[in-house]
């Protein structure tokens, strides 16, 4: 089926009432059961799980700005993974037959296209959920076995802290609608008259204290280039750079949130490096950037939470560079030295991956020379540093040396090695060394053609 056949069937369920199409998706489920299955049944079937899924997508709109992909809970944010289970436990335990009567009256109103009827439906869906809620939580506090009972039911490996959150975002979803509405699009550098506006407006609507302000810097910092600057609203409420007395005002969230975002990039940073076995530059220039803002414009109590918290993402990220930076020359002089005539054969190669491994080793400390001082690798980094530029400067001499007396029998390989040495000082040296190194292997190749053919 093409495009337009695929849009008509979609119109056409959508027109069929609530009712209807739980009988026929059942009737097709049915059929597939009895292995009567058949393409254009699964298309139905697809299309009808789609259409009846449009009253909760209307229903976790609010929700919106506050989803991330992936595991691990984030404060103020929620898993997109978590919307599916959350959504049958309301319609299974919390509010049956509330969620049943929303579906088909919902239903009923988008195939009527009167959104002021869906519009008041769903509200009014919103603020009974968020009632109820408030009740399935009270019931379990300070109770570890009803909450066990309760997390199970919902499903989510955060449930009780995803609940509280879709407590809160829908509870304060006006004002936080109100301020995505005022808040301008990507933000490369949040300060000055920047930092007044947003302050202003979140008190304006009154999103200055409690778990709204939480998920208002949250959709703050979904704007931000660098999402730890929320603390400058932190900073301008309280008057102040100490993050004692910032920690005595609502806006201590800022100062958590910023903390635990860096715990998050940290913890990503490490699993990306255990799963590849290389590290992601581009996120750990942004780690290195947070924990320079957070150190330069914060003023931290020595023996505080917070500083410690800290000091220990640094030790965890030197622990995490220090090994691989270490391993960086020895992997460039296994690849580059120079070898003897009798240690090549015809079948004498340099691996792909080897290379593309360790010219990434070789980026990461080039990289490290400017971020080691704030992530406490200034000591491994410079010494990795004299013996690749060492070896890089004298050894390149070798292998050119080496590629103008080269044969037959050598000559393909040595040219190989000055290939990947060229690779290795752009990312050193800069392009301009690699390009007069390439310039200069091409002399030398020319040079060992002469001397062959004379």
């Amino acid at each position: 089926m093409g495009e337009q056949p695929v849009e008509r069937l979609r119109d056409y369920l959508g027109r069929l009432t609530p009712s209807a199409q739980s009988r026929l998706a059942a009737a097709l489920e049915r059929g597939a059961l009895r292995g009567s299955e058949h393409a254009a049944g699964e298309l139905v079937l697809k299309e009808l799980r789609r259409v009846a899924w449009r009253p909760a997508r209307l229903f976790f709109r609010p929700l919106e700005p506050f989803l991330v992909d992936g595991i691990g809970k984030r404060p103020g944010r929620m898993s997109r993974d978590c919307l599916e289970p959350i959504w049958t436990w309301i319609g299974r335990d919390l509010l049956p037959d509330e969620a049943k009567a929303f579906s088909q009256e919902v239903g009923r109103a988008l195939v009527a296209g009167t959104d002021s009827e869906t519009d008041r439906l769903v509200n009014a869906f919103q603020d009974c959920v968020v009632v109820a809620i408030v009740g399935a939580l009270a019931t379990v506090q300070g109770d570890e076995r009803a909450s066990g009972r309760l997390a199970g039911q919902v499903g989510t490996p955060d449930a009780i802290e995803d609940l509280a959150d879709l407590r809160d975002i829908q509870r304060a979803r006006v004002p936080l609608a109100a301020l995505e509405d005022r808040l301008t699009g990507h933000v490369e550098t949040f300060s000055g008259a920047h930092v007044d506006a947003v302050k202003a407006a979140l008190d304006m609507h009154m999103l200055h204290a409690g778990d709204a302000l939480r998920h208002a810097l949250v959709l703050l910092a979904g704007r931000l280039e660098a999402p730890w600057q929320i603390i400058r609203v932190a900073i301008r409420a309280a008057k102040s750079d100490d993050a004692a007395r910032i920690a005595i005002t609502p806006y201590a969230v800022a100062l958590s949130l910023a903390l635990s975002d860096l715990d998050w990039m940290v913890r990503q940073l490490k699993n990306g490096s255990e799963q590849a076995g290389t590290v992601d530059l581009n996120l750990l220039k942004r780690i290195h950037d947070a924990v320079r803002g957070l150190r330069s414009e914060l003023s931290f109590p020595t023996d505080s939470a917070w500083m410690r918290g800290l000091a220990g993402n640094c030790a965890e990220i030197s622990r995490m560079l220090e090994t691989q930076i270490e391993a960086a020359p020895g992997r460039v002089r296994r690849l580059l030295r120079p070898r003897a005539i009798h240690e090549i054969r015809a079948d004498t190669t340099l691996e792909d991956r080897d290379i593309a491994e360790t010219e990434t080793l070789v980026e990461l400390v080039h990289a490290c020379r400017h971020l080691a001082g704030d992530l406490a690798v200034s000591e491994v980094t410079k010494r990795a540093c004299q013996e690749l530029e060492q070896f890089l400067d004298f050894g390149t001499r070798t292998l050119l040396e080496g590629l103008r007396t080269a044969g037959a029998a050598d000559r393909t390989f040595r040219q190989a090695q000055l290939q990947v040495a060229v690779r290795f000082c752009a990312k050193m040296f800069g392009q301009e060394y690699a390009t007069l190194l390439s310039k200069a292997a091409a002399v030398a190749a020319q040079q060992e053609r002469r001397v062959a053919a004379r």
